[in-house]
């Protein structure tokens, strides 16, 4: 599936009020966050439907968050962000990752787009990409045509 980074930015407590951008971070102010965390807008199409999804990843993992937490942020996050979008990215390091999402988001798109953060914006150059979301194991590959960067994404098991 193609893949590419959309936007990013940091989720922040509502003062002063309004999503606003600081240069090409966009700042998205939401009632009942009480901290900064990063986020990345992550879209994925597939070339067969051409259908899009856009995911918001975002990155819980410094310091690691607890179930606890990450339920309250959800329940914040998940009426302001569109249906189906929202990734919490628990653990990353080189080749490796491991994340949470939303009933509604489908393990593989949510593995494709964390690969896909981990590659255009962390600089990941593993070759494939071990994602573990909710205890479901994927192996991604991330390719690069042109300008365009594809996800590869298929069951793995995780050693």
């Amino acid at each position: 599936m193609l893949a590419r980074l959309i936007e990013a930015g940091f989720v922040l407590p509502p003062e002063p009020a309004g999503p606003a951008r600081n240069g090409q971070v966009r700042l998205l102010r939401i009632v009942g966050i009480r901290r900064e965390l990063p986020y990345f807008r992550v879209g994925l199409s597939s070339g067969a439907t051409a259908i899009e999804r856009d995911l918001f990843v975002v990155a819980v993992d410094q310091p690691t968050l607890g179930e606890d937490a990450i339920a309250s942020i959800a329940a914040v996050l998940v009426p302001e962000l569109p249906p189906r979008s929202l990734v919490f990215l628990r653990e990353d390091r080189t080749g490796f990752a491991r994340a949470t999402c939303t009933r509604m988001v489908l393990p593989e798109l949510a593995a494709a787009a964390v690969a896909t953060l981990k590659t255009v914006a962390g600089d990941d150059e593993s070759p494939r990409i071990a994602v573990e979301v909710d205890g479901e194991e994927f192996a991604v590959a991330m390719v690069k045509s042109d300008d365009h960067w594809y996800a590869r994404v298929r069951l793995a098991t995780l050693t």
